[in-house]
């Protein structure tokens, strides 16, 4: 008899400590998916941002392109004048 009451107690102490830590799971769980959504949201968020980054990136070499091709020929154009302003006291 003895020992059917120390088998009762026993179950019901491991049911009490499995209904315990199901609930700690569960809790666990819960904060687990919360901080996966915040995860997913700020990884979209870079995304976008990313995307962004790429095309004003993109932009900023089209315009540096613009302008050296404009500050290369400002410069070719004044170097013509100063080998033809050269060339012509070198004749003279």
């Amino acid at each position: 008899m003895d020992t059917l009451i120390h088998a009762d107690i026993f179950f019901f102490i491991s049911t009490v400590v499995l209904v315990f830590v199901g609930i700690l799971a569960v809790v666990a769980l819960y904060y687990v998916i919360r901080i996966l959504r915040d995860i997913d949201e700020v990884s979209k968020k870079a995304k976008v941002e990313a995307s962004e980054i790429i095309d004003d990136v993109r932009l900023i070499r089209a315009k540096v392109k613009e302008q050296g091709m404009k500050a290369a020929g400002i410069v070719g154009f004044i170097s013509k004048f100063i080998r033809k302003k050269k060339h012509k006291k070198t004749h003279e």
